[in-house]
Order: structure tokens, then sequence, then C-alpha cells
């Protein structure tokens, strides 16, 4: 079920939960201007009924970014609608199991929704080796997958993640769409990050 929340003159906001026994909502194809969020995963690491873990979509026209990908925030975006061919990263605000666990499926998922370039797994230092072993860990399935549905369907090249680590300061800066990345507090992990992304006027902070 997806709940709206409110109406704002900037930004609209959806909260997706209890997600058993739904089906998948068509990609919307609606025009909109500014920026459209998506709350794909509110829980703590333990167990929450009807709720995934942390992650939240960042849509523009154009572009689709998510921050971190617990455990069942893949399914929970496909499931409430969220344009997975428009993918092209996902921010990591630091690297706690309940952040990056759904990181394999949302690559899957958005392949396979036609993203048209590899899926960037942006993060502070240390992105570079959960990407390493989450290329070898999928590396078999990717086979599998080409070899089923075909290349014409299944580009390989798009199903191997790529890694970008970042500093602090602006990360992202082209058409239309700014993305900052800021140091939080949260210890013992040094850097932990937190993203603010600016388009056409309207902003949205994530810490």
């Amino acid at each position: 079920m997806i709940k709206t929340l409110s109406k704002i003159s900037f930004i609209g906001l959806v909260l997706c939960s209890k997600i058993a026994g739904a089906q998948t909502v068509p990609f919307s194809d609606t025009a909109f201007e500014g920026l459209k969020i998506t709350l794909c995963g509110t829980s703590s690491p333990l167990p929450a009924p009807g709720r995934a873990q942390a992650c939240i979509a960042v849509e523009t026209p154009d572009h689709l970014f998510v921050i971190d990908a617990g455990s069942g925030s893949a399914a929970t975006a496909q499931l409430s609608g969220v344009p997975l061919n428009k993918m092209r990263g996902i921010l990591v605000t630091h690297y706690h199991s309940d952040h990056i666990s759904d990181i394999g499926d949302f690559n899957l998922n958005s392949w396979v929704a036609g993203r048209p370039a590899p899926l960037q797994i942006i993060g502070p230092d240390g992105v570079d080796r959960i990407v390493e072993g989450l290329n070898i860990a999928y590396e078999l399935d990717r086979g599998y997958r080409v070899a089923h549905h075909g290349v014409e369907l299944l580009r390989p090249e798009l199903g191997v993640l790529q890694s970008r680590t970042i500093r602090e300061g602006i990360i992202e800066d082209k058409d239309g769409l700014r993305i900052t990345a800021f140091e939080v507090s949260h210890p013992p992990i040094e850097p932990a990050y937190g993203y603010r992304l600016d388009y056409g006027g309207r902003s949205v902070v994530i810490s």
C-alpha cells in the first residue's frame, strides 16, 4: 500500500509500506517538476513487519538516485512504481549491512528495466571493496541471466557495478541536478556522509 503523506509545493513525499501481497505499480510517466521523494525503507537493523530497511529514492524528470539500499527496499521500490530504468546511482551513507544489503537487487532490477549505463555505487572510502565483492558474488548470476534472456535484453556490461569513492563537497553537477556530500556523526564510523540534492530551485537533504 502506498500512503501519500502530504502535498508540498516543491516535493512529493510518498511512504511505501505493507507491501506483502501487493502488486507492482507500473512506472509512472506523468510529467512533474522538481524532486519526487519515495521512502522505500524506514526500519532499523531489527526486523519490522511491513517495513524495509533504510532507503530513499530521489527522482527528477530525468534521473533517479537512491540513498542507501537496505534489505527489502529494492522490492518496495519496484512495487511502488519507482522508475528503475532512470536509475543512475546509489549514494551510500555508510557501510552497515542494513544500508547496503539490497544493492545487488537494485542492480538486477534496474538492469532488467532498461537502465542505459552501469549502476554507480557512490560512497566514502571502502566503496570499491563493497563493489568488488558484489561483482564477484553475482558473477555467476549475471551469466545465467544473460544466457537465458539474451544480450539484446541484458547487455552484459550493464550488469557490472561501478564504484566511485567521494569526499565532502559537490559530487555531481549536470543536467540541472547538483548533489553535495557532507560528513555526519555516526561513531565509530568515519567518515559517514549525508547528501543534499538540488534541482530546479528545490532541495532535499538526507542525513
